[in-house]
């Protein structure tokens, strides 16, 4: 199965929501800022992480959930 590689993408910088398109954030219509967020296997895509194995983020858990979700299924999407 081919996975789809997202090489940009736009995020709401109040909302953090993201999109394919530089379109508006539907939630309060704030032009979405153009995000790089490099190779697949790129360190800098990995969150900070404690010597105990905690990520350490200011993003509240359900945000790093609903991302980790999103994510997945980009990957599931057939490209073409």
């Amino acid at each position: 199965m081919a996975y789809q590689v997202v090489n940009v993408l736009y995020v709401c910088p109040k909302h953090m929501e993201p999109a394919d398109e530089p379109t508006p954030c539907p939630m309060c219509g704030r032009e979405r800022v153009m995000c790089r967020p490099g190779e697949v296997d790129d360190p800098c895509r990995k969150p900070l992480i404690s010597a105990t194995g905690e990520v350490r983020s200011r993003a509240p858990m359900w945000w790093l959930e609903r991302k980790v979700i999103w994510i997945a299924e980009l990957r599931k999407k057939p490209s073409g």
